[in-house]
């Protein structure tokens, strides 16, 4: 965007030089950046920059987010093209598989229909409970979405924004031009298309064709400014048409390449649409009526040349000087409507950052306090940081600025009265909002410090609630008022002018009916929908521990989110798995209350599935569900189990390469239905299918481990013994997380202890404890200490009683005290 911006700002000065200097340039930092890439090249020092290095990584597929994006695309790749039809809980298959490589699978689609292509590695890379949602590249979201016939849809109203902002700014004039740029464009696109298909396989045809496109539109406008003529626009008229279509041209192509090579969101396709309007207003719509046109030019050339217009030009200048002086210090009332309605912009502006930005995570309880903590201060980090207030300053000025050079433009004169006066409107906006909702914000958590969930009450919980979605409704009607605000200012004089309406009263009825209907449908569709999710984020503060009343209070929560959007899937997960942790905190204590929550979340998972059904987690969801059951007594445990088999069957046959389901379907077996044949089988194909998840080799150590423990014969112990071990070895070299190699490291070493393999357990134990966190610290020194004591070196074995000692809680610390007594008392013993 930025070369294709001097590239024209050059031919619009008329700078050959810039022309050259800009290509050169951008030629040379390609080069650059190639060799940068390269591994050992002469600049890899620099790949450890902490400003640069990350352009050293652009083009490494092998690892971290380039690694992602390609195992991404390579799936993409399959799932757009002719395959298997997708098959659906129930057994019904995609009744228009046919045609998905034509018109896609619709917005919204893909982290469903993803998971019978996921890569395995790439759970080894990212979070294995997660199944992508974009490609991170358009050209594989649009086949996804919309097809092969929306993709080309697609390319060309990009191909037509490129061809005609180029035409209305005089650098595609002939039939030739025309054919040479389409022929490099479409040519390099779809030879850069199969030369990357080629090399790095089809999931780079994504990057193949809009770099391949891009490629040969710098081509074409290097050709052009360097070896074409470009007529320098002369009226005031047409310069300001070719400034702005050069400046939204390369925001465009900016957008193009940045979407091609990120994510394309909701706030950059806006922005597309809206950069796509003003160059065709600027390029075409404007120009119909001539005011780009000759006829501006030549108004300008009149002016210019006849000394009645420049007399003319001199009386007017004498006459606003006249009048300034004789109202310096009055403001018209045409200033005033444009300071406020300058203000009143801006304040809305700032309201919405106050609203995105203030919080009150420090539970502050002064308002000042809380807003000055909101924009300077970091307290997860604990530093200042000023980014946020510079965010609001910049905002308040640059507004305030454009608000006063608006007027400046039209009127020349009372600039100052018009800068500063909106600018205190729209402080003033800002410190009412600010101080209203910072007041609430105190007031949530004041609220919730001084609340107690009581059995049967959960009234102040949902009171809270209601006030945190309040805080939403307050600040549209906040805005809502300000923008009546704005527009009657806007209308200024214009309303009083206006010609009254022959029928008042009907015109009053018809303004009070749309603004009923637009407020309602307004609540019922975006205001509901962000409050359920406010809503449904409340829960999070009561589903920890193990308090019922806390997850109840978490339930009715999640039922008022569904009361708000009952379409939500994901609420009836969350209300699901509320039922299951309540039954298993009361189920010794209320046996029929308990199997009347699992029966209530059987119905509300089976609501999700039946919502989501391509969803995985819903059906894998329910066979935990049953298998949950299945352990509570008074259930029909032999028709609970059949029901757990066969949801698992169906859940894999939605995701088929998740090793996650497949390593829970072989523990079913081992653990549940006491068929070790068959869950090792499952564990086997759960390796081939993904050889990187380290839980399938802990499950397999578990196993082993657990067989070794119940074994009489020697060769047999030593032989579980062995694969155990060499399988717990496995997991600890695959897993990227430290508690789980903690937990694999101390399975290995209890392992060892129990046949007094001593020094084994010690190493794995030192695995563990270089791994422990805070909390594991002093249970591993507490275990590492009692293997040396029993190895009767008790140096080493006081000295890890001590730091045992030194790392436990408080409530551990004469436990502790006593094991460092004993173990001197062996030390000392004769």
């Amino acid at each position: 965007g930025t070369f294709f911006m001097f590239v024209l700002l050059s031919l619009y000065w008329g700078k050959r030089w810039l022309t050259l200097t800009t290509v050169g340039t951008a030629g040379a930092l390609g080069v650059f950046l190639i060799v940068f890439s390269v591994p050992g090249g002469p600049f890899d020092s620099l790949r450890s920059n902490e400003n640069i290095g990350r352009l050293g990584n652009v083009f490494d597929t092998d690892s971290g987010t380039g690694r992602v994006r390609v195992l991404i695309w390579e799936g993409a790749s399959q799932l757009t093209w002719f395959h298997e039809p997708l098959e659906f809980p129930d057994g019904e298959k995609d009744t228009f598989n046919f045609l998905r490589p034509l018109l896609g699978y619709g917005p919204e689609t893909m982290y469903v229909a993803f998971n019978p292509f996921y890569p395995p590695e790439l759970g080894s890379i990212e979070s294995r409970n997660s199944t992508p949602d974009r490609s991170h590249n358009e050209t594989w979201d649009a086949l996804v979405i919309t097809g092969w016939l929306g993709l080309a849809a697609e390319q060309l109203v990009f191909m037509s924004v490129f061809y005609f902002g180029l035409k209305w700014l005089g650098l595609i004039r002939s039939g030739r031009q025309s054919a040479l740029f389409f022929g490099l464009t479409l040519g390099g696109g779809l030879l850069s298309t199969i030369l990357f298909a080629i090399r790095a396989g089809t999931g780079f045809i994504g990057v193949g064709l809009p770099f391949g496109i891009l490629l040969g539109l710098l081509a074409y406008l290097a050709s052009i400014a360097l070896f074409s003529r470009y007529d320098v626009p002369v009226s005031v008229g047409e310069k300001s048409r070719s400034l702005t279509l050069m400046m939204f041209v390369g925001a465009i192509i900016a957008h193009y390449v940045e979407i091609h090579f990120g994510i394309a969101i909701a706030a950059t396709r806006a922005h597309f649409w809206v950069y796509y309007a003003v160059l065709l207003a600027a390029g075409y719509w404007m120009t119909l009526d001539g005011r780009f046109g000759a006829e501006a030019a030549t108004q300008i050339a009149e002016d210019t040349v006849h000394p009645e217009a420049e007399q003319l030009r001199k009386t007017e200048r004498s006459a606003r000087r006249s009048t300034r002086r004789k109202n310096k210090n009055t403001p018209t009332p045409e200033q005033k409507h444009a300071a406020w309605t300058g203000g009143v912009l801006s304040g809305i502006l700032l309201a919405t950052l106050s609203y995105n930005y203030l919080s009150n995570t420090a539970g502050a309880s002064s308002i000042g306090t809380l807003i000055l903590n909101s924009m300077t201060a970091l307290p997860d980090r604990g530093r200042p940081s000023f980014g946020i207030l510079s965010i609001f300053l910049l905002c308040w000025i640059a507004a305030s600025v454009v608000a006063s050079t608006e007027w400046s433009q039209k009127n020349g004169t009372g600039t100052r009265y018009v800068l500063l006066a909106s600018a205190g409107i729209a402080a003033g906006i800002w410190v009412i909002f600010s101080f209203l909702h910072a007041g609430a914000l105190i007031g949530i958590v004041r609220s919730a410090s001084s609340q107690v969930t009581n059995a049967g009450s959960i009234d102040p919980v949902m009171r809270q609630v209601g006030t945190i979605e309040g805080l939403l409704s307050r600040y549209y009607v906040y805005i809502l008022i300000l923008l009546l605000a704005g527009a009657r200012s806007i209308s200024g004089t214009n309303i009083q002018s206006a010609k009254p309406s022959a029928q008042p009263t009907r015109s009053y009825l018809f303004a009070g009916a749309v603004a009923v209907s637009v407020i309602f449908f307004s609540s019922t569709t975006n205001l509901r929908t962000i409050q359920a999710d406010m809503t449904f984020k409340v829960a999070d503060t009561f589903i920890r521990g193990n308090n019922p009343e806390n997850w109840r209070a978490a339930v009715e929560i999640y039922k008022r989110a569904i009361r708000y959007v009952p379409q939500q899937d994901h609420y009836y997960l969350f209300l699901g798995r509320g039922y299951l942790e309540l039954t298993r905190l009361i189920f010794g204590d209320s046996p029929q209350e308990a199997q009347d929550l699992l029966r209530q979340a059987e119905i509300d998972l089976k609501r999700a599935q039946q919502i989501n059904p391509l969803n995985t987690d819903h059906t894998a969801n329910i066979a935990r569900l049953y298998r949950f059951w299945s352990d509570i007594p008074g259930s029909d445990t032999g028709s609970l189990l059949l029901e757990v088999e066969s949801y698992y069957r169906r859940a894999l046959v939605l995701s088929p390469y998740n090793s996650g389901i497949w390593n829970e379907y072989a523990t079913f077996y081992l653990q549940k239905l006491d068929d070790p044949e068959t869950g090792l089988a499952i564990l086997t194909h759960s390796l081939e299918i993904d050889p990187f998840n380290d839980s399938t080799y802990a499950i397999l150590g578990d196993f082993y481990s657990s067989r070794a423990d119940g074994a009489t014969d020697e060769v047999m112990v030593r032989d579980s013994v062995d694969l155990a071990a060499a399988y717990y070895r496995e997991a600890i070299e695959r897993s990227r997380n430290r508690d789980a190699r903690y937990r694999y490291a101390a399975a290995l070493g209890s392992m060892y202890m129990n046949i007094e393999e001593l020094d084994n357990a010690l190493d794995a134990f030192f695995i563990a404890y270089d791994n422990a966190s805070t909390g594991q610290l002093w249970q591993i020194e507490d275990t590492i200490a009692k293997v040396y004591a029993q190895m009767e070196e008790y140096e080493s074995a006081v000295e890890y009683a001590h730091l045992a000692h030194s790392h436990a809680p408080e409530e551990q610390k004469e436990i502790q005290l006593q094991l460092l007594d004993y173990i001197l008392s062996l030390q000392n013993a004769p």
